[in-house]
């Protein structure tokens, strides 16, 4: 794992982690993720946007395998994700208990009604430490507003984002 400044040249390296281990949890037990986690990393002052009143402190983009911070920003997940895979695992449970049988006189459609209060399937919440305060996401939203912004766009982003049509 590494990182470069402005000028694309290495300026930090964690080598000789183990393969299984997340990028996440290779970075949060790395000098440099400690030092960000307790506020000694030596990042410069944040800054007031370019043509904005939005103070953003420097930071690292990153894929969700990291945790969201205020020195770490990364995309917004897949919002859906969720509901298809609950869904899918209900209609799995319909599948298999009622639709499968020869004899169902089941209509389709029958299995939200049948899953419904199924105590069978049971939420787990969420696993893991990639959650963020709210004011971390508040930071994340304020960036993702000024980058589509007048004073935040770049000339070419649009023209190059419509090129996929």
């Amino acid at each position: 794992m590494a990182c470069c400044d402005a000028d694309y040249k290495f300026i930090w390296a964690d080598i000789g982690a183990y393969g299984a281990e997340s990028d996440g949890g290779v970075f949060r037990r790395s000098k440099i993720g400690k030092k960000l986690e307790n506020g000694s990393a030596e990042l410069p002052e944040p800054r007031t946007l370019p043509g904005s009143n939005i103070l953003m402190s420097y930071f690292f983009v990153a894929d969700e395998a990291f945790p969201l911070k205020q020195y770490i920003m990364r995309p917004y997940p897949v919002k859906t994700a969720e509901s298809i895979i609950k869904a899918t695992l209900c209609l799995h449970n319909y599948l298999r208990t009622e639709a499968c049988s020869q004899h169902s006189s089941q209509n389709l459609g029958d299995w939200r009604e049948i899953t419904r209060n199924d105590t069978n399937f049971r939420s787990v919440g969420r696993m893991g430490s990639n959650i963020a305060t709210q004011a971390i996401y508040k930071l994340r939203d304020n960036l993702a507003d000024y980058l589509v912004s007048d004073a935040g766009a770049i000339s070419y982003q649009h023209g190059y984002v419509n090129n996929g049509r």
